[in-house]
């Protein structure tokens, strides 16, 4: 890894952080069914505290970083073979995009995904541009992992608080 990507990873990760959670309190508060929502995570049992803090654990760390080997090492480094180094960042971010369209789209209604969808490309593009300038997922990994622990705060207030 290049200089710079620990502090880098941090830095995005704070800002991104800090935008997902000034739009929640702009718009989000206001837009999120928050009975709906509660009814569909307890369907799938993270209504219960010990269940969505060993969720959030799995979904800030495991899976970040699953995901941080899919859509960066992985799909950068094969569309880069293809396409150069923006092209290769936007079209791992855009598949990184797809890939939670999906999820969102069970728990939010279209106005919210398409909302969610946008954050979810910028952090796309954020964390390929990571990798690509630091040749590591380290710096994406960390960033993402600080941008998950602003989601699941929020997610936790939503339905316990």
């Amino acid at each position: 890894m290049r200089k710079g990507g620990v502090v880098s990873g941090i830095t995005t990760g704070i800002i991104i952080a800090a935008l997902i959670t000034a739009v929640y309190i702009s718009i989000g508060s206001w837009l999120i069914d928050l009975d709906m929502m509660r009814e569909m995570m307890g369907r799938i049992g993270l209504d219960k505290l010990h269940r969505y803090i060993t969720g959030a654990i799995y979904w800030i760390t495991a899976n970040s970083l699953l995901e941080e080997f899919v859509w960066r090492w992985f799909v950068v480094c094969q569309a880069r073979k293809l396409m150069p180094a923006w092209g290769a960042i936007v079209f791992s971010a855009a598949g990184f995009t797809i890939h939670h369209i999906v999820a969102t789209s069970i728990y939010f209604s279209p106005l919210i995904v398409g909302i969610i969808t946008l954050g979810i490309f910028i952090g796309g593009i954020i964390w390929s541009w990571l990798y690509v300038r630091y040749d590591s997922i380290w710096p994406a990994y960390i960033s993402h992992v600080i941008a998950d622990l602003a989601v699941f705060i929020i997610g936790y207030l939503l339905i316990f608080g």
